[in-house]
Formats: C-alpha cells, structure tokens, sequence
C-alpha cells in the first residue's frame, strides 16, 4: 500500500513515514534508515520524521550518531518534550539509566499540564526505575498512569510483565495484561507477557498458545 502510495504523483510525508515504519517492523531497518534520510536530505525532515530516524539508528546500534541527532533537536527548541524522549530512548538503549532518569525528570517539568505527554513520560520514568532495580518506584508511576488513565495499555502491560517476572500477584497481573489487551488485542509484546503470566500461574497450555501467537507477531528472541 505504502510502495504504491509514495510512487503517486503527489505523495504525502505521511505515506513516506509508513513505508519507513512498515520496512523497520519487517527487520529491514537499513532500507528503513535511508529512506528517511533521503526525505530528510530533500528538506521534508521536520521534527517528528528526525525523531522516528533516531530511534532506528539506536536500535541499528547506530547510538552515537542517534544521540547527536536528538541532542541537536533539543538544542533547537529545548523545552519539546518528544524531542527529550527520543534522547531518552538512546540512553535507554545503552543502559545509561541515570542519564535517561535525568532527562525524563526534566521532560515531566516540561509536560505539566498535558496529561496525555505526562502518561509517556511517566511510563518511560518506570522502564528507568525496574531497571535501575528500583522496582517499587516504578510500579507507582505505573499505577499513576493507571490511575489517571484506566486505558493506558502500556502501563497495564509493565504492571503485569513486573509481577510476572517476580512470581508475584498474579491474578493482579492477569487482570492488567487483560486490560491492556482489550486497547490492543493484537499487540505481541502484551500476548508475551499474558503467556508469561499464565506459564507463572502454572496454566502452561495457555502459556504456550500465546506465546506461540507473540512469536509469529514478532519473531524476537526472548519470545523463543
């Protein structure tokens, strides 16, 4: 669709990002990546075009140049809460947690008063927590997001994922990653933690078929 959206005579930047995205969730992150340089190099780089290249080029390992890209952004317009969060997510990539737990303290500044950036801020603020090892912060800028948004499925998803991991609360934690799979019934990341929950309650033929299910949606390693 997006092949035959770009080679129309007048093409929309939209369409340009979807062939861009579409090739990235297919691994073919090269072909990805210089698509959106090439937009870029004809002048159609505005902010949230540089914002997804830079997340391809921290997930290609590419972190430097990434980390560049975003810093550039934020030394342009310092107060753009998205710029902050696609620095956040390539320190995120290179385990410079402290770092990232910084610039997300400085983004929740920025964000007051939005509720729906708050929700973003505040769920990548738990990722840097369950990884700094502090477990219990995180789950409470995760029940804030829950508390404030009962749709909120990614927080939904950490929730049941941290107790998964833990053996603990368990029927909580089914309860989370149901909710969050009623947004996003399709979505592989929560069918992974839903099996995980499940292999952790003992329920292992259920486990397996959404495990199986994750795994053809994404074939990534930890699924397998």
């Amino acid at each position: 669709y997006y092949r035959k959206a770009v080679e129309s005579p007048q093409p929309r930047l939209s369409d340009h990002i979807g062939l861009a995205l579409a090739l990235y969730r297919q691994d073919k992150v090269a072909d990805a990546i210089s698509l959106v340089e090439d937009l870029i190099k004809k002048g159609q780089g505005a902010p949230p075009l540089v914002r997804i290249l830079i997340s391809m080029l921290s997930s290609d390992k590419r972190t430097d140049e990434a980390e560049r890209i975003a810093r550039m952004l934020i030394a342009e317009s310092p107060t753009n809460v998205d710029s902050r969060l696609a620095l956040t997510g390539v320190l995120i990539d290179q385990d410079r947690y402290d770092e990232a737990e910084a610039e997300l303290v400085a983004a929740q500044s920025l964000a007051e008063g939005d509720e729906e950036m708050l929700l973003r801020v505040r769920y990548f603020l738990g990722i840097v927590y369950e990884e700094q090892g502090r477990g219990a912060l995180a789950l409470s800028v995760w029940r804030d997001n829950v508390a404030a948004s009962g749709e909120h499925a990614d927080s939904h998803n950490a929730i049941a994922y941290h107790f998964a991991e833990a053996g603990e609360n368990l029927d909580e934690a089914l309860r989370h990653i149901l909710k969050a799979l009623e947004n996003d019934p399709e979505n592989p990341a929560y069918l992974d933690t839903l099996g995980w929950v499940y292999f952790k309650m003992g329920r292992a033929v259920e486990a397996l078929d959404e495990l199986r299910k994750a795994a053809a949606k994404m074939p990534d390693p930890e699924i397998y």
